[in-house]
């Protein structure tokens, strides 16, 4: 069910706060008062595409917010997987808006955090149904048609259609795994398959692959230098334990968030704080990544150096020759 809708700046609505109440809730009002442009807030959250010209003359952004009651176990299906990594421990309700800036650009949120918009238009289709002249989209979808079928037959086709769900995750999950370590087996066959390639076409190597590789001679014999750095810059930024650069931002997005409503202005610094915590996440990722291989080939300095006297001997075998 619908709880509450809430609508700020959007094409004549300055702002406006509606509660819903179970049962039937009506709107009414003369033409112009506005109804209309209710259902274009409602289709943004199911997914409609926001322009420029849903921005009112009141500011430089429109903003949609509704919140809804959560029903038990929409958040395990497959289409909300995304967005059940964004609720709050202890949220017992759905929280959705989607905000149009000036310039046309539009961001879609679930509980206050940035989410794809097809993620926000999965979710709230199971919720919101727009039915109008022209707003019968979703009957012509074979997903909606299976779950008006599947509901129709009863409480225990919804319970085998629920384990038939959670077997093919598990599945999907067995497949992900299984490729991934066939993957790494590939990957590491064929690199062995390069080396040997490597090792018998040294006559015919190119100058430039004999400086990648005193490239990564260097590279390797820094190793723990650079392995030092990386960690300790990813400690920093996103550490194990303790607060570190991207907790303290995102200490800062929780400070502004709850203040938001009262002054809209502070969205715009609570969307680059959380994108800002999003980054700074990402590169301590990519740092622990750079770790991670640094100490995936641990003889690999040997390698190299056997392979550059082998360039070497080959060459004074070639000039001895010549």
């Amino acid at each position: 069910m619908l709880r509450r809708l809430r609508i700020e700046n959007l094409v004549l609505i300055r702002e406006a706060d509606l509660t819903f109440v179970p049962g039937l809730n009506a709107i009414t009002g003369e033409t112009g008062a506005g109804k209309t442009i209710l259902a274009q807030a409602i289709g943004l959250l199911l997914g409609a595409k926001g322009d420029a010209s849903q921005v009112g003359a009141g500011g430089d952004e429109a903003y949609v917010e509704a919140e809804l009651d959560l029903p038990e176990g929409l958040l395990e299906e497959e289409d909300a997987a995304t967005l059940a990594e964004l609720r709050p421990g202890e949220e017992d309700g759905l929280v959705l808006a989607r905000r149009v800036f000036a310039d046309g650009r539009t961001r879609a949120y679930a509980w206050g955090r940035s989410a794809a918009r097809e993620d926000l238009a999965a979710v709230a289709e199971r919720l919101l149904a727009m039915s109008g002249q022209f707003e019968q989209r979703r009957l012509a979808r074979p997903s909606y048609q299976l779950d008006v079928l599947d509901a129709y037959v009863g409480d225990a086709q919804l319970r085998r259609r629920a384990e038939a769900r959670r077997a093919w995750q598990e599945l999907v999950a067995a497949r992900r795994t299984h490729d991934e370590l066939t993957r790494d087996a590939a990957a590491a066959e064929a690199r062995l398959g390069e080396l040997r390639a490597r090792v018998e076409d040294t006559a015919r190597s190119a100058p430039q692959t004999e400086h990648e590789l005193r490239v990564e001679r260097e590279r390797l014999r820094h190793v723990t230098e650079l392995a030092g750095g990386a960690a300790a810059a990813a400690e920093a930024l996103d550490p194990d334990d303790g607060d570190g650069a991207a907790a303290l931002v995102a200490a800062a997005e929780r400070a502004l968030a709850p203040l938001e409503t009262l002054a809209p202005e502070l969205g715009r610094s609570g969307d680059e704080l959380r994108d800002v915590e999003l980054r700074l996440r990402e590169t301590a990722s990519a740092l622990r990544s750079l770790v991670a291989s640094l100490e995936a080939e641990p003889g690999r300095l040997e390698q190299i150096e056997a392979e550059l006297a082998r360039i070497a001997e080959t060459k004074r075998r070639f000039r001895c020759a010549s």
